[in-house]
Parts: structure tokens; sequence; C-alpha cells
């Protein structure tokens, strides 16, 4: 596969900066406006000026680091500007903060645009030594990157902090007599800009190198979970799930996204499915087995070589977990035609998510369809949910598709889903993954959920009970008071 990088245009983000500083404020403009951004309320570049100049004439250099936001500005013509001035107030928030954490009192932090996507800290002079190396701001660089990332997942909504960059650059200012001072911050921003995407780059090289380590050492492990028959009490399936060695490549999303960035799709199934097809041999009798694969990798010549596993003819399910749009479906369908003339099964994942949607369903005529555990996790509070789930499940009734319900955590969320038909369910409540085949207690969770059922009838019960009694009381007391009058 190829994907095209992404390229930083020259002065992106910074171009206004020489206009910005070229401007003359307006006579009659609030200082206040002048001086301070009116939605982060941080510094502007022309009150920092001050600031590097007289760093510049005390020390001949001062140190910077550039916080450039890449997804940013499209999001005011998606959502609206209130929207992004909110995530521009946050994000300006978060740099603060992350001033107190790891820099120092003396440090500096302003809005370098008007688009609300680049900030920068200026650096207050070494403690102990006359100069600022670069290997100083680049451990800076580090610390800060790494704070940023952690309170965007903390304080981020789930999906805008999975599209969320920040490209941190740093680049020491030193004075040049003869160079015009807004022309010499103008160059030192831009290159610090440029060194922020450079730096991205080289990152995304020493994580290509690590999972490529990772695949070549095969330190990916599989864990199975166990997808429940409730109406027949017994085990249909189990979905094998790859683990990766001890920290981010331990989740499997991140493991995926650096393969797709780095072009190691291939080589990263290719393991994940050698693994998790190794364990078939204690697979028990009767129980199939699910393996996830992307749509891209139903092209692999590699899945030629297990047509002669002939003792799983039949109960090997490739579970389709579309990442990224099928271009030609027609090619996409002859490949999956190939598997299933070889013994294997297809099933579709997350239907509801992403590019899992009708179009792949109508094409494909998966043997199974599991539905996105997002909607499964709301269906007791969610009518629309709740309908969708039963729209879904008399859809698979009708066409012979058995539908599996992932996310089950509850006894309540089972018991919703049984009277909406659902048959076949997984998720925590039977069994977290497991390195072996691990076996569930149908008679124990099934008996829970009765008794959780009954539980909660009986609450109501008393409740009902007690307000038929307050209503009798207070009626007697009514008659009473009738006769005494």
């Amino acid at each position: 596969m190829s994907e095209e990088r992404e390229t930083p245009r020259r002065h992106s983000g910074l171009w206004l900066l020489d206009n910005l500083l070229q401007e003359e404020t307006d006579a009659s403009q609030d200082v206040e406006d002048a001086l301070f951004d009116a939605v982060t309320h941080l510094p502007t570049l022309h009150l920092l000026l001050t600031r590097i100049h007289a760093s510049l004439l005390e020390r001949d250099q001062v140190g910077l680091l550039s916080v450039h936001l890449s997804p940013l500005v499209p999001l005011e013509d998606l959502f609206g500007w209130e929207t992004f001035d909110e995530v521009v107030r946050l994000v300006a928030r978060i740099l603060d903060d992350l001033k107190d954490e790891c820099l120092r009192d003396g440090d500096t932090l302003a809005e370098l645009s008007m688009s609300g996507n680049a900030f920068v800290f200026v650096l207050s002079p070494p403690r102990y030594r006359s100069t600022v190396t670069y290997q100083d701001l680049n451990l800076l660089r580090g610390r800060v990157a790494a704070a940023l990332h952690e309170h965007v997942a903390r304080e981020f909504s789930p999906e805008l902090a999975q599209q969320f960059q920040a490209h941190v650059g740093c680049v020491v200012v030193e004075r040049e007599p003869g160079v015009e001072f807004r022309r010499l911050i103008v160059r030192a921003l831009d290159r610090a800009y440029n060194d922020g995407f450079q730096q991205r780059e080289r990152e995304r090289q020493e994580r290509a190198r690590d999972l490529e380590r990772v695949i070549q050492e095969r330190n990916i492990r599989t864990v199975y979970q166990p997808v429940a028959d409730v109406q027949e009490e017994k085990i249909l399936a189990y979905e094998a799930f790859s683990r990766g060695p001890e920290g981010p490549f331990e989740r499997p999303e991140y493991m995926f996204e650096i393969a797709y960035e780095a072009n190691l799709l291939w080589q990263l199934e290719r393991r994940c499915r050698v693994g998790a097809l190794a364990g078939t041999r204690s697979l028990p009798l009767g129980s199939m087995l699910f393996v996830n694969i992307d749509p891209e990798s139903v092209f692999d010549p590699e899945l030629a070589r297990l047509t002669d596993m002939t003792e799983l003819h039949g109960r090997v399910v490739f579970e389709i977990t579309e990442r990224a749009r099928i271009k030609d479906y027609p090619r996409f369908r002859r490949a999956i035609d190939r598997l299933r003339s070889v013994g294997f099964r297809v099933a579709i994942d997350d239907m509801g998510s992403a590019y899992s949607g009708l179009r792949l369903i109508a094409e494909v005529k998966p043997d199974f369809v599991k539905l996105d555990m997002n909607i499964t996790r709301n269906v007791r509070e969610d009518d629309v949910a709740r309908e969708l789930v039963g729209t879904i499940q008399r859809f698979s009734d009708r066409v012979d598709i058995p539908l599996i319900v992932e996310g089950v955590e509850t006894p309540e969320d089972l018991h919703l889903l049984r009277t909406l038909g659902v048959r076949y369910v997984q998720g925590y409540l039977f069994a977290r993954p497991d390195p072996s085949f691990a076996s569930v207690d149908f008679a124990h969770r099934l008996r829970d959920q009765v008794e959780d059922l009954h539980h909660v009838v009986a609450v109501i019960a008393v409740a009902v009970i007690g307000l038929v009694e307050h209503a009798l009381i207070r009626r007697q007391r009514f008659r009473n008071a009738a006769e005494q009058l």
C-alpha cells in the first residue's frame, strides 16, 4: 500500500506573522484587545516582542518552543465558531498548565496566529549556564509534547483526541547584528515550525522501527474471548485478539495505526494471524474461531498458504475490520469468494461504525454480522439505539445472517437484548479475553440475570405497595375528617 504523507507548506500558520508585525495598532483600538487574544486571553506576539528583544540584548540569545495544532482549522467549518473557540480556549488552558508542570515561572506563553492553532513559549535563560543549546530545548520539547498528549487524551472527547496532532518545535534565536529584529523573529518562528514537522517525521520513523522489531521478534501474543449462544447455552466461537509487548503496542488499535502509517499492515496481520491460528490445536470441538482481517489483507498471497488446513474446514471465520474505505468492490468480492472456496467463512465487524455499512453487507453477504459495541452500550438508555438493535436483529433473521452483539457487560443488557430476539452475544459479562479458550458457566450467568430481574421486580413491588398503603392512609384520614364535620 502507499499513502501520501503530509508535507508542511512553508510558513503555514505563520505566514501571517510578518504582516501581523507590520501592522500598526489603530489609535482607537482598546489596548487590552491589542495585547491579549480575545478568545484565550493569552499575550499576543505584540506583547512578547519586548520580552524577546530584551533577552536578546541581555544574553544575545533566547530559546523558543513552538506548538502547532494541525486539525483545529477545519473545526470551525464543521462545527461552527462557538465549538472552535471552545477548543482553542481548552488548548490554551492546557498549554498554560503545562508551563507550570514542565517549564519555569519566568517562561512565557503567547498565541501566535489569529486562527488559534499556533502558540509559542519564550523560555527563561538557563540557571547555571550562560548559553542555551538545541539539546536543552529538545529535552524540554519531549516533556511538553508528552504532557500535552496526556492532557488531550484526558480532557478532550475521544473523537477529537483521536484526530488531535500537535507538532512541537524548538529553536535557539541568536542576535544577528545588521538583521532587522522583526525579520529575525519571523525567521526563527518559521524554523521552529519546520523543526516541529521534522520531529514528527523522526518520531514516525522511530515508531515504524519499533513495530518492525516487534514483528520480527514475534513479540505478539494472542488472547481469546468467547461468543455465547444464550439460546442453546453453549459457546458458538472464540474471537482472537492480538496484543503487543507491554506499553503502547499492547493496544491493537495503536499497533495497526502505526502499521498503516509505516506500510507494515500485511506483515503485522501475518504475524497476528499465525499466532491466532496456532491456538486452534486446542480449540474446543464444535466451536469456530474468528480472526480479524483488514480488507486490504484479503489480497495478501500468504492467505493461499492456509488452504491445507483441512482440519479447520468451516471453523475459521475471517472477521473484516474495515478501517478504510473499500475502493474496488468487485475485486474485493472476488478475493472473498476465493477464501470461501477453500472453506473459510466471513463476518463483518462493527456494523454501524466507520465504513462497515449496508453496502458492505450487500456486497459480501457475510456469514455473520457483528454489531458495534458503542450502540450496544446505549441500548438501555437510548430508545433509538434499542429500536436500531431490534431492527437489525429482525433484518438478520429475515436474510439468515446471524447477528452477534458485542459489548454485553451487565445482566440488564443481556435481558433487554434477549427480549429483542438477540441470540449471540459477546462481552465481559461472559469472559474477558484470555490466553486460553475459557469456558462459560451459563447456568451461573443466566441465573444471575434472572435473580437480578427478580430483584428489580421485588423493589418495584415494594415501592408500589408503599404507595398504595400511603394512599389508603390518606383516604382514611379524609374520611375521618369528613365525619367530624
